[in-house]
Order: C-alpha cells, then structure tokens, then sequence
C-alpha cells in the first residue's frame, strides 16, 4: 500500500512545521531542519525529502537503501553536508518502531544542538 503523504501548515513563533505521514516529520522553518526515518517511508518519500533538503541548500545522499516487502524502508545509510561547515553520516540498524535515523541542522545562533545525525 502506497503511503500517502499529505502537507499541514502550521504557523508558530514564526516557523513552519509539515508533517510527512508515517512517523517522518520535516520542519523546514527559517531557523530549522529535521528529518526522521522510519520503516514507515517509500522510495517516493526519500525522493521528496531529498528535494526539500535540496531547496534548503543541503546536500543528502543515501549511500545504501533496503526495503522491505511491502516497500517500506528497511535500512538507511545517509551522508548529510549543510554546505555551511556542517556534515556528517550514519548507518542504520534495521529500522523498527523502535529504531530510526535523525538527522537536524538548526540555524539559529543560540541553538543548543546545531547540527546532529543519529541513529535513535
């Protein structure tokens, strides 16, 4: 079964939020980026993601992609380079409920965590 991806809007202290179907949330505001993978996601959601990572001038290549059965992502291997100093990489253990791949670049100058790229 095909995922369907659908957009929410929202507008909070000046940032957007789109949530992406499937556990996988995108926030893509002017001071922030984050993208979670789950074994939720298809080919047709990381082609998405990847071209929303691009608008923002951030560069991701999947270096090795499984899926299951069902289409679903199974593993991930990601390279992320923010283009600003920024980059990083992580393997993925087989993606469940449990386990997922994270990755966030925040703009803001007082940012706690600026950059990171996990395995959760």
């Amino acid at each position: 079964m095909k995922t369907n991806i659908f957009l929410v809007l929202f507008f909070l202290f000046g940032f957007s939020l789109i949530h992406i179907q499937g556990q996988t949330t995108v926030n893509k505001g002017k001071n922030r980026v984050e993208v979670i993978f789950t074994n939720k996601l298809t080919f047709d959601d990381l082609v998405k993601i990847k071209a929303d990572l691009k608008a923002k001038n951030i560069t991701i290549v999947y270096q090795k992609i499984e899926f299951d059965k069902e289409k679903h992502l199974s593993a991930i291997n990601i390279s992320v380079d923010c283009n600003d100093g920024f980059k990083g990489s992580v393997s993925s253990k087989p993606l469940t409920n449990d386990n997922k791949v994270r990755f966030c670049r925040d703009f803001s100058k007082k940012s706690k965590e600026p950059f990171a790229i996990e395995a959760m």
